[in-house]
């Protein structure tokens, strides 16, 4: 990846934290890194912003879909990941700690059983779901209380799927992939016990 494909601060400073992580690395420090993709599970406090497209699906605030997809993965399986790169890592080398790739609709509806709600079958164009997100930050600079639905950060990565492969974890560090059902459960049920 290069800086200018890059969406927003966010992204931006983790690539500025590789660079220099791996000017590190390559200087003799131990450091392994690790990649987590897209977790799913219970305690996500926040929510972030995988755990909020579950709470935006079950409260019906999904109406169309982006043509984006993400790698899901079961916090739990990402975080035995960790501690088996901390123990099989090699230092200077980066991990993806993954679990399933899927497109947003095939997501959406592994959460229809826990839902009143279908996944929507069109996509927004993309000019819409920009000044959908344009208006949701505007209200939010003006109320504290709104929590922008999309954000145009947001937006621009949706412009093409996430998906990766966990490969490389697999085969170095016995990292195994999971289905991501029961985290789907899981993580439904705690949002559900908070009312979010």
């Amino acid at each position: 990846v290069s800086p200018d494909q890059l969406c927003g601060p966010y992204k931006s400073s983790k690539f500025e934290a590789f660079l220099e992580t791996d000017r590190r690395a390559q200087s003799g420090w131990p450091i392994v890194t690790v990649l987590p993709t897209a977790p799913i599970g219970t305690h996500d406090i926040k929510p972030t912003p995988t755990g909020m497209i579950i709470v935006q699906f079950l409260n019906g605030r999904i109406p169309m879909l982006a043509r984006t997809g993400l790698n899901f993965v079961d916090v739990r399986q990402c975080a035995l990941g960790h501690l088996l790169a901390m123990t099989r890592g090699r230092a200077a080398e980066r991990y993806l700690l993954g679990g399933v790739n899927l497109w947003l609709r095939e997501f959406l509806q592994r959460l229809e059983p826990y839902s009143k709600y279908r996944a929507p079958g069109l996509h927004a164009p993309h000019w819409l779901s920009y000044a959908t997100a344009c208006a949701s930050e505007l209200v939010a600079r003006m109320s504290s209380h709104w929590v922008p639905f999309v954000t145009r950060e947001s937006v621009r990565m949706s412009r093409k799927p996430h998906f990766s492969s966990n490969a490389k974890a697999e085969s170095e560090l016995g990292y195994e992939t999971m289905p991501i059902e029961d985290a789907i459960h899981d993580a439904v049920g705690d949002f559900s016990s908070r009312e979010l």
